[in-house]
């Protein structure tokens, strides 16, 4: 209960700055190129059964036991095994994250498992090791994903305890105005984080793709990259470490055990379905568009990469445009919202059927001379920044509209896990999509159901009917 300090702040918004580097270059750029690239030196071509090259892999394939499996394939192959594995842990941990006095360590922890992972990439000395690269990449991204529960968790807890919330609370503060003021310390902390994340994500970027110059368009530049990455991780555990306070949770109910209780509250929330059928029509048209924006990012990297012949230095720099993309987005959308007066329903719809030109360009482009010149991907990743910010707001704001008072965390709780815990889907089936077709022009069919079925749900919430159902 003691007010939040300015340290405390600055090693919340820390932690994100020197992890959001492992999403947005590691887990984006670094992991996919380089298994993609890994497993195709060890393949053959499936015509000439001669060795396949790094940016030739269309008709190649190598064996692991008795199956055959594509370069490419298998670098979304190893992202969908991880992001499913992480869907169990967050529920898992959930528990571990709002109870007891453990939240800090935990945090911690799984962010030292994460940073060792980025800089265990270097005992990939050849390519033959693709196998260790993969578990790597599995562990990795398990533990990053727990780390971000752990992470999370803090934001009510701060915000709670911030100075302007307690002294409204000594105040004896309205209850309206209350709210009013909770919700806009938690809105400035929350929006902080992600900025100081996308900050560090930026400068990383800068740094990889430097580093790509200076040692050339190989694997190892990857790595070392990776590793780079590692170690501005652990910089930003140590300010967390130093300046974050433990601020334990509430113990766990009597009789209750940490293994079950997450999962008996997801099944209560999931109960309250049929009370909340607008809610949970946002919910599942999320649960797919959230793996679409997921998969995009994928498919875009490894289509540059074996489609294009991108360079490393050239993917670097695709990702370097999405964020910056996505921070003058979020600021436009906003405008747009306030000086039209439209509703935030309206935005998600408005942003929803803009996303699904990119697929629709994708299909055509397997038919047409469309998407095969590197300008058009680098708009193309432009495009993907300037809306992505934008819709995960105004989403993530008329979900919030139609949660009962009192249940908002338990709510978002589901909400997290329905963002993260789908994304293995889309790689799966793209993966399986270019084993099948050796093209992976192909998954943008995929892609464009991904965004067009969530488009067809959100024209049917009506979001005053869900606002009624919260009240009741």
């Amino acid at each position: 209960t003691t007010p939040v300090t300015k340290y405390e702040r600055w090693g919340f918004y820390a932690y994100g700055f020197g992890s959001e580097p492992f999403a947005a270059v590691v887990m984006s750029v670094c992991a996919p190129v380089m298994l993609e690239g890994l497993t195709a030196l060890v393949s053959t071509n499936d015509i000439t059964g001669k060795p396949c090259g790094t940016h030739d892999d269309s008709n190649c394939s190598f064996y692991i036991g008795k199956a055959k499996l594509n370069p490419t394939s298998f670098a979304l192959y190893v992202t969908a095994i991880s992001v499913a594995i992480q869907a169990i842990v967050f529920v898992g941990v959930s528990a571990l994250a709002d109870h007891g006095n453990s939240r800090k360590r935990l945090l911690l922890g799984t962010g030292l498992i994460t940073a060792l992972c980025c800089i265990a990439y270097l005992g990939v000395i050849n390519r033959n090791l693709y196998g260790l690269a993969a578990i790597i990449t599995i562990i990795g991204n398990v533990s990053f994903g727990a780390s971000y529960v752990f992470y999370y968790a803090y934001l009510p807890t701060l915000t709670q305890n911030d100075q302007e919330v307690l002294d409204a609370k000594v105040n004896g503060t309205s209850e309206e105005d209350f709210t009013r003021i909770v919700e806009r310390v938690g809105n400035k902390l929350s929006s902080l984080g992600f900025a100081w994340g996308y900050g560090g994500a930026i400068i990383a970027l800068a740094i990889t793709a430097g580093i790509s110059i200076a040692m050339g368009d190989s694997e190892y530049s990857l790595q070392i990259a990776a590793a780079i990455n590692g170690v501005w991780y652990f910089v930003g555990i140590a300010v967390t470490w130093k300046w974050l306070a433990p601020r334990p949770g509430p113990p766990l109910p009597q009789g209750e055990s940490y293994l079950t209780y997450s999962w008996k509250c997801m099944f209560h929330t999931l109960c309250e379905a049929p009370k909340l059928s607008q809610a949970f029509i946002v919910l599942l048209s999320w649960f797919l568009l959230s793996d679409g924006l997921a998969t995009v990012v994928h498919v875009a990297v490894l289509f540059a990469k074996t489609e294009m012949g991108f360079t490393t230095f050239e993917i670097f720099l695709i990702a370097f445009i999405a964020p910056l993309a996505a921070g003058i987005g979020c600021v436009f959308w906003l405008q747009v919202q306030r000086i039209f007066k439209l509703r935030t329903k309206t935005m998600v719809i408005i942003l929803n059927a803009l996303y699904m030109i990119l697929p629709v360009i994708g299909v055509i482009s397997i038919y047409t001379k469309a998407l095969h010149t590197k300008a058009e991907l680098y708009v193309f990743g432009a495009y993907h920044g300037f809306l992505l910010g934008a819709l995960q707001s105004f989403y993530r704001t008329m979900f919030a509209e139609m949660l009962p008072a009192g249940k908002e965390s338990q709510f978002f709780g589901l909400y997290q896990i329905t963002d993260k815990g789908s994304s293995w889907m889309g790689p799966l089936v793209v993966g399986a999509i270019t084993e099948k077709t050796r093209q992976i022009r192909f998954g943008f069919y995929f892609l464009l159901c991904s965004f067009a079925i969530p488009f067809v749900l959100n024209l049917l919430v009506d979001v005053h009917k869900g606002i009624r159902q919260a009240k009741e």
